[in-house]
């Protein structure tokens, strides 16, 4: 039987992968039901670099899967596949800015912002999108997911010990 404590430490893993919410999320959940800070933070980035490797290798295979739901006899797959070209359109606009006039740099601090609509989910796709090659991406996303945690993380623990006491 899985302990509570476990269960806990499974479902910051579980947040560090899932699109949207990812490290910086999983930290504030961590942190907020009082599991150790710094073991979050670990935990949360190690899951993160792990991510950014997969989706570095995968984003191709999951870009082709998602444009082959465009013919689908199925409403429901012709639906993602909308959502998914509608989603591409939206990041070329919020990330060219980013990325052809800092590059690297661009897409590093594009995945690190703690805001909605980064992280390294979108990150792999601006990456794949603007044809940045697989040693890059690995890095801008394995970095900006670390500094967007470490963000994330400096404020979830100020505001838990500073001011929560």
């Amino acid at each position: 039987m899985i302990s509570l404590s476990s269960f806990h430490w499974l479902l910051v893993l579980l947040f560090s992968i899932t699109p949207t919410v990812e490290g910086r999320y999983a930290i504030i959940y961590g942190i907020g039901i009082g599991l150790d800070p710094k073991h979050v933070f670990i935990v949360a980035s190690i899951t993160i670099v792990l991510l950014a490797i997969a989706l570095g290798a995968l984003i191709h295979y999951i870009d082709s899967l998602i444009i082959g739901f465009k013919d689908s006899r199925y409403e429901l797959f012709r639906a993602v596949y909308r959502f998914y070209d509608r989603y591409l359109l939206r990041i070329r606009r919020k990330a060219r800015p980013y990325i052809e006039k800092y590059g690297l740099i661009g897409l590093i601090v594009f995945v690190a912002a703690p805001l909605p609509g980064t992280g390294v989910w979108t990150g792999a796709l601006v990456s794949y999108v603007f044809g940045i090659d697989r040693r890059r991406t690995l890095l801008g996303l394995s970095l900006g997911g670390v500094l967007s945690n470490l963000i994330v993380f400096i404020l979830a623990f100020f505001f838990k010990v500073v001011l929560w006491g």
